[in-house]
């Protein structure tokens, strides 16, 4: 009987039918895009345009205003930027030139080569102009030679800006000036940037008038507005400048895209070019509209224009900043833009019908091919049924090594799955022939490993042997192990064996455990029992008793050297590859504080330089000897230690032997006298020979400004002589702890005399210094009033930002200021009340005697006696 064809059937069934009905549905689809495409320029809508125009013309607009700005901004910036470099570029010329002749010639000849140098500069070629004016006003350098010389603050019109600059200069050091200045007779709007000269006290600046600035500005945003608008032809784009309103022309136009204004330069209030829909002229009620409202959108009518095309939507907005209309314009009339859009539109279109058409095609095709398949496997579905259930009933009665018989299969795909299924039954056969080879193969194995292995099978309560090895265990311990002997006759001598295999064959666990079987001679056993499938336990027994002697004599050798070393006075600790210590003596113990050697690495915290010498030391690089470092031990104390470590290469690989000793008393007893080295015993701050340290290692580019203070402490000779030298001890201690708590950490206080002290500040300036000093007067004051002591101290100051050759000249000119400060007017008034204070704090002391205090205290400084 011929076979049916499953796949031939459906394919020209379903290729016929689908023609058919793809036909269809292509005729009737392109009837109606036909009529649709012939219809679609009527959905045109008027209005939609005049709106769409409107938007447009005003986001035009909007656009040349967002560049207008936008340039302006970026101009602003650039020139201020400009003014600065160029201000500084002339700074650097004129310091340049300073530090160049400083010494060799006097200050005034050096101004002249600086005022020589930068008048060729004055005017920079219409971009700018340079001036130089002292802190005082006189200017020095300048645009108008009449200017030259002239102190410019007594000068009603240019005290103002040049108060501003002088400000500017003072506070910030340099900075921005806007304002206003009368050059040739006309006030002119500037902007400049100033920058302090210290060495001669003047300020250095570079400006430019505003007006020549906006100038150059207006005609980069015309060029910008002509390379972006300049193809707006129709739509068009236009920019007009207002002029005041006395004048006779409204504006005139300064930019524009319509070749109709190119003859406009001038719109009056009665012009007809822009006129309303009855041909009246509109321009006056435009303008002011657009003065009161800021914008104007309106449909006006062009006389200028083409027929076609003078009707039209324009937006009209009024820049302020300039005084100028921006404008935008196109015609009302949509069809004078586009004159073919109709045709275009159905051009558009009918492309548009073609693809449709051709996709409709391709889904008809593909519908019809889905529905009639459907219908078809209905029809075939008998005839597919009986082969499947012959193929379900041969599975069902599978017999080993039979094939499914093709010839009763009638559907052909069905039939080559039967081979399919005939080839892969063969593969099984054929696989499962190999699966047995290989597990003789391993049975093999297991019969012959090192180990002796025993299967026992649960019956009746009992395990026996089910299988087992060649490798039965000989003399002393002989075990037989013939099939079917019950574990009680095989392990009499080792009840823990069959208590084991007990256990494992109740639960699914495995167990491994030693044994010791004594038949005269101590053999050792390694046990390990796991459950295999339901019935069966399995025991591999291992004899291990070389192994655990050699054992025990290691050991033995170790116990020994773990009691020398525990003997030894001085701390030793192994250390392996990985970190962990595996050996501590007792030694150690002691002196870390610790009681187990396993957590000394938690306990005990190392220092980091330590921990990267033992890693060099393990890796063989270097060794540690005498290391001398602090180790905080297991209870939190502070230690010091002298270690010695080195690299030894063990069984567990590379490791480091540690031996320590403290040195924790003899540490501290040297930084004991380090400390007395560098500070004062009375007051404990910083003596001198540590200040002149400081004070040399300071005296560099990094701490400046440097400020240095000398304080002196007032009347301590007179409080010694009537109070007693205890009395005044305590008014240098206290002194001193006001001065140390008012400062900085990165200050240095020092003690530099019987009652003298020295302050040193780097990088601070000299409103830094004068804050520090107020701050201290301020604790000066609050102990006095609250105490029965009274304090009393003179300053000398000075900041050094690089005009000192030496520590000795910044030195000498602090003390110089002390003595201005200590010597002065005041000082016989401050000493009487020194003395007065101290009568009334012990009422025994004698009178106050003035002309005593006169001849012990001296009033006037030695040099000007």
């Amino acid at each position: 009987m011929k076979k049916l064809n499953l796949s031939a059937l459906a394919i020209i069934f379903i290729f016929i039918s689908s023609i058919t009905l793809t036909l269809i549905i292509c005729f009737v689809w392109g009837i109606f895009l036909n009529n649709l495409s012939n219809d679609m320029p009527r959905f045109f809508n008027k209005e939609i345009h005049i709106k769409r125009e409107m938007r447009m013309e005003k986001e035009q607009v909007q656009d040349a205003i967002s560049l207008i700005n936008s340039i302006k901004s970026n101009s602003y910036k650039n020139i201020k930027i400009t003014l600065k470099d160029r201000d500084i570029l002339a700074w650097k010329l004129a310091f340049s030139i300073y530090e160049k002749y400083k010494g060799k010639v006097t200050n005034q000849e050096i101004k002249r080569r600086i005022s020589d140098v930068l008048s060729y500069q004055v005017l920079d070629r219409g971009k700018g102009y340079y001036f130089i004016v002292t802190l005082r006003g006189v200017e020095v350098l300048g645009p108008q030679k009449n200017l030259i010389g002239k102190n410019l603050l007594k000068n009603r019109i240019f005290s103002k800006l040049i108060k501003q600059k002088i400000s500017i200069s003072k506070k910030h050091k340099e900075g921005y000036v806007y304002n206003a200045f009368l050059y040739k007779g006309k006030r002119e709007k500037q902007m400049a940037y100033v920058k302090l000269f210290k060495p001669f006290n003047w300020y250095i600046g570079y400006g430019k008038f505003t007006s020549q600035f906006e100038k150059e500005v207006k005609q980069k945003i015309l060029e910008s507005l002509s390379s972006s608008f300049k193809h707006f032809k129709n739509p068009n784009f236009f920019v007009i400048k207002l002029n005041p309103e006395n004048k006779p022309c409204l504006g005139k136009v300064i930019f524009y895209t319509d070749p109709a204004f190119k003859e406009h330069t001038c719109i009056g209030f009665s012009s007809k070019f822009i006129t309303n829909m009855n041909g009246k002229p509109r321009t006056k009620e435009c303008f002011y509209k657009l003065k009161k409202n800021g914008e104007l959108l309106t449909p006006l009518i062009w006389t200028v224009r083409k027929k076609g095309t003078r009707k039209r939507i324009v937006y009209l907005k009024l820049y302020k900043p300039y005084n100028w209309v921006l404008g935008s314009g196109a015609p009302e009339n949509f069809e004078s833009i586009f004159p073919n859009f109709g045709n275009y539109l159905k051009k558009r279109f009918l492309r548009y019908v073609t693809t449709i058409s051709l996709i409709s095609l391709m889904s008809s095709i593909t519908l019809g091919l889905l529905l009639w398949f459907l219908l078809f496997a209905k029809l075939l579905y008998k005839p597919f049924k009986k082969d499947i259930d012959y193929i379900k009933d041969f599975f069902s009665y599978y017999p080993e090594n039979k094939k499914i018989d093709v010839d009763k299969v009638k559907i052909s795909e069905i039939q080559d799955v039967s081979i399919s299924i005939n080839n892969l039954l063969e593969s099984i056969e054929n696989k499962n022939l190999e699966i047995k080879k290989l597990l003789d193969k391993y049975l093999s194995l297991a019969k012959n490993i090192p180990d002796t292995l025993i299967i026992f099978t649960e019956k009746n309560g009992k395990f026996i042997v089910e299988d087992a090895n060649k490798k039965h265990i000989d003399k002393p311990i002989y075990m037989d192990l013939t099939i079917g002997n019950e574990t009680e006759q095989i392990f009499k001598d080792s009840p823990s064996i069959i208590k084991a295999i007990k256990m494992v064959y109740k639960e699914p666990i495995s167990s491994q455990f030693y044994t010791i079987i004594d038949k005269g001679y101590k053999s050792y056993l390694l046990i390990k029992i796991y459950k295999v499938e339901e019935k069966y336990v399995a025991c591999l027994i291992r004899d291990v008793t070389e192994n655990v002697i050699a054992f025990k004599s290691l050991k033995k050798n170790k116990d020994f050297m773990e009691s020398v070393l525990n003997n030894i006075k001085t701390g030793i600790i192994i250390i392996n590859g990985k970190g962990l210590p595996i050996f501590i003596n007792s030694f150690a113990k002691v002196m870390l504080d610790i009681r187990e050697a396993s957590d000394i690495l938690e306990k005990i915290k190392l220092p980091n330089n330590i921990k990267y010498k033992f890693l060099k030391v393990l890796r063989g690089r270097e060794i540690c000897e005498g290391c001398e470092i602090k180790i905080t031990t297991a209870i939190g104390l502070n230690k010091w230690f002298n270690i010695y470590a080195t690299g030894i290469d063990g069984e567990e690989g590379r490791m480091i032997i540690v031996s320590f000793n403290n040195v924790t008393q003899k540490y501290l007893e040297n930084k004991q006298l380090e400390y007395l080295s560098f500070h004062d015993s009375l007051t404990g701050l910083y003596n001198r020979r540590y200040f002149e340290e400081e004070f040399s290692r300071m005296f560099n580019k990094r701490s400046l400004p440097l400020g240095l203070i000398i304080a002196d402490i007032n009347g301590l000779k007179i409080v010694n002589d009537m109070l007693g030298h205890k009395i005044g001890d305590e008014l240098i201690m206290k002194t001193a702890e006001i001065l140390s708590v008012s400062t900085r950490a990165s200050d240095v206080v020092a003690r530099i005399g019987g009652d003298e002290f020295a302050i040193m500040l780097p990088n601070t300036s000299l409103e830094g210094t004068k804050k520090l000093i107020s701050r201290i007067i301020l604790k000066l004051e609050e102990y006095n009033l609250r105490n029965e002591l009274f304090i009393s101290i003179s300053w000398g100051y000075v900041i050094h930002e690089g005009q000192f050759n030496s520590t000795e000249e910044l030195f000498k000119a602090s003390d110089n200021e002390l003595y201005k400060n200590k010597y002065s007017e005041s000082r016989k008034t401050i000493l009487l009340r020194i003395a007065k204070w101290a009568s009334e704090f012990t009422p025994t002391t004698r009178k106050i005697d003035e002309k005593y205090i006169i001849e012990r205290e001296e009033i006037i400084p030695p040099e000007i006696k």
